[in-house]
């Protein structure tokens, strides 16, 4: 970044700001930890570069006085980011997934996770663990056309750990749960329910980011939620768990203290676009403290 200032005008001056979006790792290293987790999940491969000028070359001062200690409508109070310790649910000591309760979208997790005992055999690893003492601690869904999709992966309590892909329909029931795939993970996922945080239910991370008032900028025709405050389409939302001893610990030290975990909500949307581009969206947010982490807005030729 540089700054000059005209010689004989002092309000003359330019200001140029060079800025490098890169999604190597070299080029994050003086970035934050949460950055760097940022940029891994919402930037494409390759690197973007910014050159911008800034000039100013004249001023003229006002005549009414600015009074700071007016309040204004588009003002956020003091507490209005804040959420209330009452919100949050304890569900690490026994819960098998992190509370939805959802009226956004098709279908919840409690009514998802139902279909395990409609898979028998199919996913009877995966059934098991949550039977004894496992939780879900990766999980997605998106409605669709022909139903709601979901991947849950699982941890059992000797960190053996898999997933599950199916499709539910209706009322969970034999005939509106259809299995699709799973598998086993080659390497052990890190188990530790006294590390998982109390967070917000899924549906108050959706009331919170789709509050115009909060978040207006999620809300539009290309970001991920309608004026009315509804899902736009083929939104996929998820959340994650990261305990000490896992292979995600690179987001504790932004998220949490050393001993502690994290528990965050990602969303995310693609569409080709009538004007020749793709579009892909990204959002990331803290469930413990119902922060926006960052989200963006990708935009490539088809």
């Amino acid at each position: 970044m540089e700054l000059w200032i005209e010689e004989g005008n002092p309000w003359a001056a330019k200001q140029k700001v060079d800025v490098v979006i890169s999604s190597s790792q070299t080029n994050q290293q003086d970035c934050s930890t949460t950055s760097q987790l940022l940029n891994d999940l919402v930037l494409p491969k390759g690197d973007l570069e910014l050159h911008h000028i800034f000039e100013r070359t004249s001023i003229e001062r006002g005549q009414k006085q600015l009074d700071l200690g007016r309040s204004y409508s588009s003002r956020p109070q003091a507490n209005q980011i804040q959420i209330d310790d009452s919100d949050l649910v304890a569900w690490g000591s026994n819960g098998i997934h992190m509370p939805d309760d959802s009226t956004m979208r098709t279908h919840t997790f409690e009514q998802a996770i139902q279909c395990f005992d409609y898979f028998q055999g199919a996913a009877a690893g995966a059934a098991s663990a949550l039977e004894n003492g496992g939780y879900v601690w990766r999980a997605t869904t998106v409605d669709t056309a022909q139903g709601s999709e979901w991947n849950m992966s699982w941890v059992d309590t000797d960190e053996q750990a898999g997933w599950v892909k199916f499709n539910l329909t209706g009322a969970p029931s034999e005939t509106t749960c259809e299995y699709w795939e799973r598998a086993s993970l080659n390497d052990p996922a890190a188990h530790n329910r006294e590390a998982i945080p109390s967070t917000l239910n899924i549906s108050g991370m959706e009331e919170r980011l789709s509050d115009g008032a909060l978040f207006g900028q999620l809300s539009g025709p290309d970001r991920f939620f309608t004026a009315d405050g509804a899902y736009q389409a083929d939104v996929r939302v998820g959340y994650l768990v990261v305990v000490p001893g896992g292979e995600l610990n690179s987001i504790l030290s932004s998220l949490a203290s050393d001993a502690d975990g994290a528990v965050s909500i990602d969303m995310s949307r693609s569409w080709d676009g009538n004007d020749g581009w793709t579009n892909q969206l990204n959002l990331l947010a803290d469930a413990n403290e119902g922060r926006l982490l960052g989200w963006s807005h990708i935009q490539q030729p088809q």
